[in-house]
């Protein structure tokens, strides 16, 4: 069942059909349930949105049902509209003791009946579902009556407050509509008919301003005129109950106590699953902070997994680079090492036959040959053998540099450092006054900042600078006086695999030809040579500076224009870390 569902619990069968017909024209769906039994089964099963029961049924009266309805905290709060034959106030004032929220004659009007199902229906839709019991509360009820009639003001006071209920007055609507904005009550007895606003508008009101501000209080309508039409749209209005002020104290009485209880167990109803959803939300904050703890642990465990597996397959591949290294130097030292005696051979046989064609050049000089074969073998002396011995020596020159190269390169990864503290600016200037004869030939300035210190191999750091300012002087523009600076950059700390370590950077800065953009990547590798036609050398110079530097834990990098200069970084630690 749904909040439209009917219960229907009546033993006449005629009865049921007449009710069940009106009923189910209005679009609900009515469960007829011929005796108590049938009753009680089917709230086991379910919850109806309302309870329509006789109160006259076989072996038990409707009003001992409701109580044991009421009893059951499933169907606590199921809306329960009693029927009767008996139209007394007594029998009214029993159905709504028992726990009844409303009482009719099965006699009237159809659109009455509805009128009072509606309004039953609106409250079920609202109510909430509870899987426990609740602690009863006990408070004096705060009722405000608003009528215009000061002696019926009186007479309810004097009676209600009989029943221990605190009685405040309004004497029109508007008061009314203040009084329930600034203070709490739990039930208002508002009269139907009075001056500037009737009590159909106040009711509209109130329901608005309880929407708006969340705040519960039942609505009774009192009128000296039952007709159908006005109980119609106070229903509507959203007024909870229409009571006419000739049907006595008592019903009137009962008719409140019906409201509050229910109201009460609306207002317990709503603490509960507060603080049931309160406790839901506790346990899925535990819950979720529990599963955010496991997954955070997986996560950590997972990232120390990967960690040790990575750092595992670092080492591997640094021991495996270190050893490759190691074998590519050692091939390279043996290799050049092989290559240097063949060449020295080859260089003394070219000196020889050059020796030995000048000898022949003697000979013929001092024979008596024929003037004109003597002038043939000459010529070829002189011309093609002379040439080719000389080619002959120069490429062996040019390989014994190489080779050469080859072996300061192997050197340079395998010369073990001397850490210690270097004093920067006393070797830039002895590097700079070493090539003051060539920068005063080339015309070139050379100025030199304050360099704070670095730790590393004062050896090697000298050769980083000496090759840097070498390399500026070699590619100055001969158009243009040439001006090289030295100077350095603020610090910058750098996260190393041990400890952070301060980096300090210099730069080399020159105006000279520049490099183009697409041999910069490779200005860094070995044998690379930038303008052969300018400078000698064979392009391993910079190839070992970035290994030294390396060495160092620094790196290299360079910024260059072709046509305005070049700037040569270099990042070197200034505190006692040690490769």
């Amino acid at each position: 069942m749904n909040h439209q569902d009917i219960l229907l619990v009546e033993d006449s069968r005629t009865q049921a059909m007449n009710l069940t017909n009106i009923l189910e024209k209005e679009g609900w769906a009515v469960d007829w349930a011929p005796t108590v039994e049938a009753a009680m089964e089917r709230l086991n099963r379910t919850s109806p949105g309302l309870i329509m029961l006789d109160y006259y049924l076989p072996g038990i009266r409707g009003d001992e049902l409701c109580r044991r309805i009421r009893m059951n905290i499933n169907t606590r709060s199921v809306p329960i509209l009693m029927l009767t034959m008996d139209e007394t106030h007594d029998a009214e004032l029993r159905g709504l003791e028992s726990g009844a929220d409303d009482f009719v004659a099965k006699s009237v009007d159809a659109e009455i009946l509805l009128a009072r199902v509606r309004g039953l229906l609106k409250k079920s839709a609202t109510q909430l579902s509870i899987p426990g019991l609740s602690d009863q509360r006990f408070h004096r009820a705060r009722l405000l009556t608003i009528d215009d009639s000061s002696t019926y003001q009186q007479y309810l006071a004097s009676e209600l407050e009989q029943e221990g209920y605190v009685i405040e007055r309004a004497m029109s609507g508007r008061e009314g509509l203040e009084r329930i904005l600034k203070e709490p009550f739990d039930c208002a007895l508002v009269d139907l008919v009075m001056p500037e606003m009737n009590g159909t508008e106040v009711c509209r009101k109130v329901r608005e301003l309880c929407r708006s501000t969340d705040n519960s209080i039942a609505l009774l309508m009192l009128t000296g005129q039952e007709s159908k039409n006005d109980l119609t749209q106070a229903l509507e209005a959203g007024a909870d109950d229409f009571v006419g002020k000739s049907s006595g104290m008592a019903v009137l009485k009962g008719r409140i106590r019906a409201l509050l209880r229910r109201k009460f167990c609306e207002e317990d109803n709503r603490r509960v699953a507060e603080e049931l959803k309160s406790k839901e939300v506790e346990l899925l904050r535990a819950r979720t902070e529990k599963e955010l703890a496991d997954a955070r642990a997986a996560l950590n465990d997972e990232l120390e997994r990967r960690v040790e597996e990575r750092t595992a397959q670092l080492a591997e591949a640094n021991l495996n680079l270190a050893q490759q290294t190691q074998e590519n130097e050692m091939l390279v030292y043996s290799v050049s090492h092989d290559l240097r005696s063949p060449l020295v051979n080859l260089q003394g046989f070219s000196h020889e036959l050059g020796d030995t064609c000048q000898s022949v050049h003697a000979l013929l000089t001092d024979n008596g040959l024929p003037p004109c074969e003597r002038e043939d073998s000459l010529a070829l002396l002189d011309g093609k053998m002379l040439e080719a011995i000389h080619f002959i020596q120069t490429a062996v020159m040019r390989l014994s540099n190489i080779i050469d190269a080859l072996l300061r390169l192997s050197r340079s990864g395998r010369v073990e450092l001397q850490w210690q503290a270097v004093d920067v600016n006393k070797m830039a200037m002895r590097v700079v006054d070493s090539m003051r004869h060539t920068a005063n030939e080339r015309g070139a300035t050379i100025v030199v900042e304050d360099l704070p210190p670095v730790w590393g191999d004062p050896a090697a750091v000298e050769s980083v600078f000496a090759n840097l300012i070498g390399n500026a002087l070699a590619y100055l523009d001969p158009c243009r006086p040439g001006v090289i600076e030295v100077g350095c950059q603020r610090c910058a700390e750098t996260a190393l695999a041990d400890k952070a370590t301060i980096m300090q950077t210099y730069f080399v800065k020159d105006n000279g030809l520049g490099i183009p953009a697409d041999h910069q990547p490779k200005l860094f590798q070995a044998f690379q040579r930038l303008h052969p036609q300018v400078a000698k050398g064979e392009g391993i110079g910079l190839a070992i500076l970035r290994r030294t530097v390396e060495r160092h834990r620094g790196r290299t990098w360079v910024e260059s224009t072709v046509g305005v200069g070049s700037t040569f970084y270099v990042a070197l630690p200034i505190n006692g870390s040690r490769a």
